[in-house]
């Protein structure tokens, strides 16, 4: 405590005193405090945002007039975890550059910008950060109390929706749930499942995930996949060593009162503090890291990790557009029984990881931009549709709704998709809201012709684009012959 209040003095006493003469010093970025601006954060940290800063408004925007749910459907990413292995390796580290940027601050301070410097709040809250040495590889990626509160949260406020679906008691013949082969989704499972059914949750077991995991994990089965992912990701690399970049990193460098550049894994482990600091904690205090970035920044290192998941998850790859089936075929399979039949669950609930989230977003069609996303197109890329902040955050989810409408609807059944919690953007329906019709016109046929194998295959693509190619030049050779004919 004394050593933090000798420190806090010092602090003080050098901004004070600095300000007045460091006139000549370099200008790094904009002025900020992070610690108390009052202007909102920059919150979309892509893959590692935090649920509760992007889950949809409250409102009425799920009521469907003349029309009640009978089945709820979700697939949802699990919630707020630890780092990987190799993460955790790396992030102790990070004390003796917080202790060396205290350093250049106290000490070293002939090369500190005159604007642009880390405010006296700012480095006395990095200055009492610790790395939790409890936090270690063996707990890799394992999910965080943050992560339950959220998917406990979830459960609840969608049962305060549609009450009429899910029954506060649990009974096997109403509900469906399902998670991959990891602790993060499990726990994820278990605390949705006590969100809605209380600490009697405790007692519900069910059985061990299928070993190839098709519907929930279809990616780790997919030999093409494998092999078009292993590719070096050329926009995001190319990003990486662009100008841009590259003075993100010479700022930041600046900032933090280096005289040199920072190695870029550097730069990335105080990036990767900065999010899960503030997805364990939420309050801006709780993530000191974070004030080594303006807001610009923090749009940059966005589009960067965007650009490595639209190539990995989204619309960069064609397989992409076509793995995320399985469960957009199960949701067209339990909506039809549940209207031919009225037979199966009231809720369906799967629990799994942002690869697949995203691949179904991106074999339905949601989120694609009109344009590919590049590393030279940033400026331009602003309002992009492809966002994983958005789309993929921590406990990310999409959720449909089926809906039987009274005999004044034209159209007796509907469906309502939420995408983590609010209206979904899809061409041809109404604020999230589509008719059935639309829905089988969207999907059906992707659903029935839905076989990883015919996608998955080494040589698929190259039997696609063969299959193109032979095509193309049956019709020239048709065309050819009808000319020479006529001639």
């Amino acid at each position: 405590m004394f050593r933090v209040a000798v420190l806090s003095i010092c602090l003080f006493s050098f901004s004070a005193v600095f300000g007045q003469y460091n006139r000549n010093g370099s200008q790094c970025c904009e002025e900020s405090c992070y610690s108390t601006d009052e202007q909102t954060q920059n919150t979309r940290f892509a893959t590692k945002t935090a649920y509760e800063f992007i889950k949809g408004v409250r409102g009425d925007l799920y009521r469907v007039p003349h029309c009640e749910p009978i089945q709820f459907w979700l697939l949802t990413r699990h919630g707020t975890r630890l780092p990987s292995a190799k993460e955790i390796g790396r992030m102790p580290s990070l004390e003796s550059i917080r202790d060396e940027v205290i350093r250049n601050y106290q000490e070293r301070n002939s090369r500190l910008p005159d604007r642009g410097r880390l405010c006296f709040e700012d480095l006395e809250n990095l200055s009492r950060w610790k790395w939790d040495h409890n936090i270690t590889a063996d707990h890799e990626q394992y999910l965080v109390y943050q992560g339950q509160e959220d998917l406990r949260l979830l459960a609840r406020r969608f049962q305060s929706k549609y009450p009429q679906l899910m029954d506060s008691l649990y009974n096997p013949k109403l509900y469906e749930f399902r998670h991959t082969d990891t602790q993060r989704t499990e726990y994820s499972f278990k605390a949705f499942a006590e969100g809605l059914f209380g600490p009697s949750s405790a007692a519900i077991h069910l059985p061990p995930p299928p070993k190839e995991d098709t519907l929930l994990k279809g990616y780790d089965f997919c030999p093409l996949y494998d092999k078009e992912t292993e590719k070096p990701i050329i926009e995001h690399d190319a990003f990486e060593n662009s100008p841009i970049y590259n003075k993100l990193i010479e700022d930041v460098s600046t900032k933090l009162g280096f005289r040199f550049t920072l190695d870029k894994n550097v730069i990335n482990d105080i990036w990767s503090m900065c999010r899960y600091d503030r997805a364990w904690k939420l309050d801006r205090l709780g993530s000191p890291w974070c004030a080594a970035f303006t807001q610009n920044q923090v749009k940059v290192l966005e589009y960067l990790e965007d650009l490595k998941y639209y190539y990995k998850t989204g619309y960069g790859i064609n397989v992409n557009t076509k793995i995320g089936c399985p469960p957009i075929k199960d949701m067209i399979d339990k909506f039809t029984r549940k209207i031919d039949t009225n037979d199966g669950p009231n809720v369906i609930a799967y629990f799994t990881h942002q690869a697949m989230l995203n691949l179904m977003l991106t074999t339905m069609g949601l989120a694609k931009d009109y344009k590919p996303l590049t590393a030279a197109d940033y400026e331009n890329n602003a309002n992009r549709q492809w966002r994983s902040s958005k789309q993929s955050p921590f406990t990310g989810n999409l959720a449909a709704v089926l809906h039987k409408c009274d005999e004044t609807q034209a159209d007796r059944y509907q469906v309502l998709f939420l995408l983590n919690e609010a209206p979904a953007e899809i061409s041809d329906c109404r604020v999230g809201l589509c008719t059935w019709e639309t829905v089988r016109r969207k999907w059906a046929l992707l659903a029935d012709n839905c076989n990883l194998r015919n996608y998955c295959l080494p040589n698929a693509a190259h039997t696609i684009n063969n299959n193109v190619l032979g095509f193309v030049l049956a019709a020239t050779a048709c065309f050819l012959v009808g000319r020479f004919r006529g001639m």
